[in-house]
């Protein structure tokens, strides 16, 4: 996670959201495209079937703190600051997280289990 520091909007893996001219799920719902041809190009991350994904937010990142939504899943939020402890026996379940203040680090994982439309 980063932050273009021109306009101030937040990036995902360097990439900067913008919103399409036609809203995403209605794009798939109208049948007009596969979700793979969906604009803008790069808002859609394939991954695995069945599978357990870690996010980390890095503490180095500005533009913090933002929130961080998954829809469609809860998560498990590992880690939520700048500690060093990471919670892998009885994580709280979010759907919501904040990606913390500048030295924080938080891990979030959640199981690839709902294929969305």
């Amino acid at each position: 996670m980063g932050k273009n520091m021109t306009d101030f909007n937040f990036l995902i893996n360097g990439a900067q959201y913008i919103p399409p001219s036609i809203p995403i799920l209605l794009q798939i719902l109208n049948g007009a495209v596969s979700p793979w041809q969906i604009e803008p190009k790069g808002s859609v991350y394939t991954l695995p079937k069945v599978r357990l994904i870690e996010i980390t937010f890095s503490p180095k990142n500005p533009g913090r703190p933002h929130p961080f939504h998954l829809h469609g899943h809860q998560f498990a939020v590992i880690k939520s600051d700048a500690g060093q402890y990471r919670n892998y026996d009885k994580p709280i379940m979010r759907d919501t997280v904040s990606t913390g203040v500048a030295d924080d680090e938080v891990v979030i994982r959640f199981i690839t289990d709902n294929p969305g439309p």
